[in-house]
């Protein structure tokens, strides 16, 4: 829980951090929420499998320079209400957070495709919706607010990275301390 909780202090920490530069405010606290469930914990959850000094997040960094950073865009672009959000996040979070476990051991990989099938049915009927709605008002989606909501997802990755190489530099030390 304590792992969890940091994650979260230092997801704040990079909004103020953020803030300071221009870079963040407060019309992204709902985008930042969502990238910390959808993106930022199975990030940390990986994070845990890596070893030290290992290749393990090169995919990870390319996946988030690539055209999966256009896609959270366009997500977390325009989103839906705020009770269909509530209803969504945590249900989207926790098939993303079994799909995670699942994809650890070859005996679930029934269970992982499963999953992976039910996640991208979700994204793109979310990315439908958040199309449909810029389709609808481009006036609205071209703004330097929308340039930040753009960079939120790449700069909370990169610096979540700097946070996960420490746990894996952490739980390396306590292996090696008590063993």
């Amino acid at each position: 829980m304590i792992i969890f909780e940091s994650f979260a202090g230092w997801i704040g920490f990079l909004a103020w951090s953020g803030s300071r530069i221009g870079l963040w405010t407060s019309s992204q606290i709902a985008p930042t929420a969502v990238w910390y469930f959808v993106g930022g914990l199975p990030f940390l959850f990986r994070a845990f499998e890596a070893k030290e000094g290992a290749q393990h997040f090169r995919g990870y960094a390319t996946a988030v320079l690539s055209g999966t950073t256009l896609i959270e865009f366009i997500y977390v672009a325009k989103t839906f209400s705020l009770p269909t959000e509530l209803i969504l996040t945590p249900i989207v979070t926790f098939i993303a957070l079994l799909a995670v476990v699942s994809e650890r051991d070859l005996k679930h990989a029934a269970v992982n495709k499963l999953l992976t099938w039910v996640l991208a049915i979700a994204a793109l009927t979310i990315l439908w919706h958040s199309v449909s709605q810029i389709w609808a008002e481009p006036e609205t989606f071209f703004t330097i607010e929308t340039a930040r909501c753009f960079i939120l997802p790449i700069y909370l990755a990169i610096f979540s990275f700097h946070l996960s190489m420490r746990f894996i530099s952490f739980r390396t030390l306590r292996v090696r301390l008590f063993i």
